[in-house]
């Protein structure tokens, strides 16, 4: 049986994915849908399945289970429950896509940046972390990440090329991403539209996924690690101005997520945007 994850998937981009991935799954599979609150998790399921319970193929399950990556407790809870449930290297796919995004509101006390880079940055490194040694072999661990500060040509210093050339190791961005936080909570940093907080964090984000798929370039396992951009998508975060539907900006992930692995692998540790590699 093969095991998939998926975060932050009770609505939005993370939902579109486990449900577009559910219907192109072939083998049995259960998928575990994880969101912070647990009633509205439990609901997405619920919906979901009435949704699509006439196409899904009969092998394949999705159930809830609570996750907060904001949270360290959380993250340890759920691996304690997936080692006593699966044991070590169950893991098939895991797609990170739990972020959080504040756009343009005023942040004089550093909130909205302590909670952007927490859990777009550290949230995700603690639970991919944690969950590294449950990989399979040929597995894949999909990042949605984002492109915005490129695309919108914001300072280079938020983009993900200078990060990928700047910062050689966790370490570096940790000790970088922790004295921006305190600097915003010092009122130094000022949010705006692209929020240069929620750049930093998916700049820092893709430039872990290339250290990761650097890091283990000699484990047997030969786990994929990809990121992508799956472009502005009408989302709660993102507003309804955005031109993709939701399954358009799923598209990006979903691929990633079941296209060809040797396909994919030459590739590794890789940033994706229309379902092609792009230059940070």
């Amino acid at each position: 049986m093969q095991l998939f994850i998926v975060t932050g998937a009770n609505k939005g981009i993370g939902n579109q994915v486990l449900k577009d991935v559910a219907l192109l799954t072939k083998e049995p599979t259960k998928i575990l849908l994880t969101a912070r609150d647990t009633a509205r998790g439990e609901t997405a399921v619920k919906n979901m399945m009435e949704e699509i319970k006439d196409k899904l193929p009969e092998n394949v399950t999705i159930e809830f289970h609570q996750l907060d990556i904001q949270s360290k407790p959380s993250v340890d809870s759920f691996v304690a429950y997936l080692d006593k449930t699966y044991g070590k290297q169950c893991i098939d796919l895991l797609v990170n896509n739990a972020g959080y995004a504040v756009f343009g509101r005023p942040d004089p006390d550093g909130a909205i940046a302590t909670t952007t880079i927490n859990t777009n940055y550290f949230g995700t490194v603690y639970l991919t972390e944690a969950l590294l040694e449950y990989m399979k072999p040929r597995s894949r661990i999909v990042f949605v990440s984002s492109g915005v500060a490129k695309y919108l040509n914001a300072a280079y210093e938020i983009q993900p090329a200078y990060f990928v050339k700047k910062y050689t190791s966790t370490e570096q961005m940790d000790k970088y991403l922790t004295d921006y936080i305190a600097a915003a909570q010092r009122g130094e940093i000022e949010n705006g539209a692209p929020s240069p907080s929620y750049c930093v964090s998916k700049a820092a984000l893709t430039t872990y996924v290339w250290l990761l798929s650097q890091r283990f370039k000699s484990d047997p396992r030969k786990i994929l690690f990809l990121s992508c951009c799956p472009g502005w998508t009408k989302t709660d975060s993102a507003g309804d101005d955005a031109p993709l539907t939701l399954p358009e900006g799923a598209k990006t992930p979903v691929y990633l997520s079941t296209h060809s692995y040797d396909e994919l692998y030459v590739n590794n540790g890789r940033y994706f945007h229309l379902c092609a590699m792009e230059d940070w």
